[in-house]
C-alpha cells in the first residue's frame, strides 16, 4: 500500500514499479529467454505494477473525496442557519435540518413542496417577487416574510438569496427575525404611549434639542471659560445667541392652548417670542445641570 498522504507522479510511479518488480524477480526462478522476450515481459510486468499503484491512488483519492463530502454534509445539515435551495417556481429542492425545523416538518416531506404554502397571504407576493428578481438579476436579493406554520405563532423571517449565472437553482439563507420584530413593535408601542402622555399632559410641555448648545459649551470650555452663568449674565447678546441654538422638536396641546397659538407649527417657530427676562436666569441655570 502507498502512504495515505502522498501521491506518486508518473516518473516516481515508474521508479516504484521497477523496485517492486526487482523484488519479485529475486524471489522467482530465473529462466533463460531471448533478450527481446525478456524486455517485453519486463515492460508488461512494470506496466502491471504501475496500474496497481495507480489503482491504489485512485482508491485513496475516492476515500478522501467521500470523507470531505461527508464533512460538508454535516456542516450543511447541522448549521445554525437555515439553508434552502429553490427552483424557479418556489419549489423546495433541498434544505438543511434547521430549515426543516423552522417549517415544522420532516425534511423528506418538504422536498418538491412549494414554499409559498408556508408564507402568509399578505407577504406571499413579496416572496414571488424576490424569487423572480433573483433569477433575473443573478445578484444578491433579500426580502422579509411572515411564515404561518400549522397552529403555531407566526414567524418573521429574512431571506437572502442568489442565483448563479445560467443556474436553475436559487440558494437562500433564511434567518428567524421574530424576536427582532417583537422588539421593534414594543419600541413603537413605547413611543406611542410616550406621545400620548406628552400630548395629553395638563401642563405645557416642550420637546427641545440642546445638542448644538452642548457643542458650544464644549468650545467655551476649550477656551478656558468655565463659569457659564457669569459669562452669559455679563454678555446678554451671547445669551440670545445661545437661545437661538435651541431646536424645538415638538409642543403639546396644553402649550398651544396657554400661549394661544394658531397652530403647533406657529408656536414652534415663535419660541424666541416667549423667551423673556424672567426665563433667562432659569435657562442659564439649566445649563449648569
Amino acid at each position: 500500500m502507498i502512504d495515505e498522504n502522498s501521491s506518486l507522479d508518473p516518473q516516481n510511479r515508474r521508479k516504484k514499479a521497477e523496485e517492486l518488480l526487482a523484488e519479485k524477480k529475486s524471489q522467482k526462478k530465473r529462466f533463460k529467454l531471448p533478450i527481446t522476450a525478456k524486455k517485453l515481459i519486463h515492460e508488461l510486468e512494470v506496466h502491471q505494477i504501475e496500474l496497481e499503484l495507480q489503482n491504489e491512488e485512485l482508491i485513496q483519492a475516492r476515500f478522501e473525496a467521500q470523507e470531505a463530502g461527508s464533512k460538508y454534509e454535516e456542516l450543511y445539515d447541522f448549521a445554525p442557519s437555515s439553508y434552502i435551495t429553490f427552483g424557479r417556481g418556489g419549489v423546495i429542492e433541498g434544505l438543511n435540518l434547521n430549515a426543516a425545523r423552522m417549517l415544522e416538518k420532516d425534511r423528506s416531506n418538504l422536498i418538491n413542496k412549494r414554499f409559498g404554502q408556508f408564507v402568509n397571504q399578505e407577504t406571499r407576493a413579496l416572496f414571488e417577487q424576490f424569487l423572480k428578481n433573483a433569477f433575473i438579476s443573478n445578484a444578491h436579493e433579500t426580502c422579509d416574510l411572515v411564515l404561518k406554520v400549522n397552529d403555531t405563532p407566526a414567524k418573521i423571517v429574512h431571506l437572502q438569496g442568489i442565483v448563479k449565472v445560467n443556474s436553475e437553482h436559487c440558494f437562500v439563507i433564511m434567518l428567524d427575525t421574530t424576536e427582532d420584530g417583537k422588539a421593534a413593535n414594543e419600541l413603537r408601542e413605547s413611543e406611542r404611549r410616550y406621545h400620548s402622555l406628552f400630548e395629553n399632559s395638563p401642563i405645557p410641555l416642550w420637546e427641545l434639542d440642546y445638542s448644538r448648545i452642548f457643542r458650544k459649551l464644549a468650545e467655551l470650555k476649550n477656551l478656558g471659560i468655565t463659569d457659564i452663568e457669569r459669562y452669559l449674565t455679563e454678555n446678554p447678546q451671547k445669551l440670545i445667541k445661545f437661545v437661538l441654538l435651541i431646536k424645538v422638536l415638538d409642543v403639546n396641546n396644553e402649550a398651544i392652548k396657554i400661549f394661544k397659538a394658531d397652530s403647533r407649527e406657529m408656536l414652534m417657530k415663535s419660541y424666541m417670542k416667549i423667551f423673556t427676562e424672567l426665563t433667562g436666569p432659569v435657562f442659564i441655570q439649566s445649563l449648569q445641570c
